[in-house]
């Protein structure tokens, strides 16, 4: 009786996710129905093609950090599930670990960027889109700093309390 009960629980959990990630979809693709021609109107073609360019790039940096959280959820559902406190609390350790080196890569490679991109798209961009297309990739930048900060104090406090060893 009481398998069945969990049965049912994990099952009304799931389908409560799955309701919550199509209605995600559902916001996600309306608002971008009503903002590109906001956009489009209060931008214009140039500096919305500059940010289009920008949030591409900012979106190929961060997927391989959304891949990571993907898989420490799973597997930190697992060792709750297993209650395997320890082998959890070295995998929140090393996941930290990963997402630091990840955040450290998408610094490096946006600094690298941000001085490359009048070679890479000298030829087909003006001046002026490459400039605003800079200054997009610096917040882009900017906004990747606290989040390195916030994950090395959380390492800190990790090594710490020796959860990470």
């Amino acid at each position: 009786m009481k398998e069945e009960l969990k049965l049912k629980d994990g099952i009304w959990k799931n389908g409560i996710g799955a309701g919550i990630s199509y209605i995600n979809m559902i916001v996600s693709f309306i608002a971008g129905m009503i903002i590109t021609p906001l956009l489009l109107n209060k931008l214009g073609d140039s500096e919305y093609g500059s940010y289009v360019l920008v949030a591409s790039i900012s979106s190929y940096l961060t997927v391989v950090k959304n891949g990571v959280s993907d898989t420490m959820i799973r597997y930190c559902t697992k060792f709750r599930a297993i209650e395997d406190k320890s082998s959890a609390d070295r995998f929140n350790g090393l996941a930290l670990l990963i997402n630091v080196m990840f955040s450290i890569i998408t610094l490096f490679i946006g600094i690298i960027l941000v001085y490359k991109l009048h070679d890479l798209y000298g030829n087909t961009l003006s001046k002026n889109e490459i400039d605003i297309a800079v200054r997009l990739l610096k917040i882009m930048l900017l906004k990747e700093i606290p989040k390195l900060e916030i994950i090395l104090k959380l390492q800190k406090v990790l090594i710490r309390n020796q959860l990470f060893l």
